[in-house]
């Protein structure tokens, strides 16, 4: 049967100075959590090519390539070596170049962004589960103890992908990680 954890919401900020993933490492640590479901909404991106990883963010977005982040549902964990994340999302970039399939990690926000989500909070009842790896042939068990208001995925775990579809029902399951936000009493 799938791992069911529980979360609680939070809200909270981060900054554009690193690239994306390093930031959301930066996040985990402050917070002292392991892993968190980081919802990003209408953030300024920028790139820059040939911008060292720890060089700082350039104060004058006409030396870098602007875009906006619409949305991105992404799953974040910390690791031996450093951090991982995987998600799906929508952005595009002003110089209308279309949206690559899969988001650069290495990109960084233009500024610092307001972020919610849903993390293992000790003593906070919880209001979301994380399903990991829902395998669809086992997924009514899961379903039929967790009532939800809205299923997110699935989530990939190891990259960022293009995706105008947000939420699926029971109908429109595929195997993956999902965020499954329960039902206010």
């Amino acid at each position: 049967m799938p791992m069911a954890q529980p979360l609680a919401p939070f809200e909270d900020f981060i900054d554009g100075y690193f690239p994306l993933q390093e930031t959301l490492r930066q996040f985990l640590d402050r917070r002292q959590w392991q892993a968190a479901w980081v919802e990003l909404a209408y953030a300024p991106i920028l790139h820059v090519p040939g911008l060292g990883y720890d060089a700082p963010v350039p104060l004058n977005i006409r030396s870098g390539i602007p875009g906006l982040i619409y949305r991105m549902d992404l799953w974040v964990s910390r690791t031996p070596t450093g951090g991982a994340i995987g998600g799906i999302g929508t952005w595009r970039w002003l110089n209308k170049a279309g949206a690559a399939p899969v988001f650069d990690t290495t990109i960084r926000l233009a500024e610092p962004a307001f972020i919610r989500g849903y993390a293992p909070i000790p003593n906070i009842e919880p209001s979301a589960f994380v399903l990991d790896a829902m395998d669809t042939t086992t997924a009514d068990g899961i379903l039929k103890e967790v009532t939800f208001s809205t299923l997110i995925g699935p989530i990939p775990t190891q990259e960022i992908r293009f995706s105008t579809r947000r939420s699926v029902t029971e109908t429109n399951l595929a195997n993956g990680r999902y965020l499954a936000i329960v039902h206010p009493d």
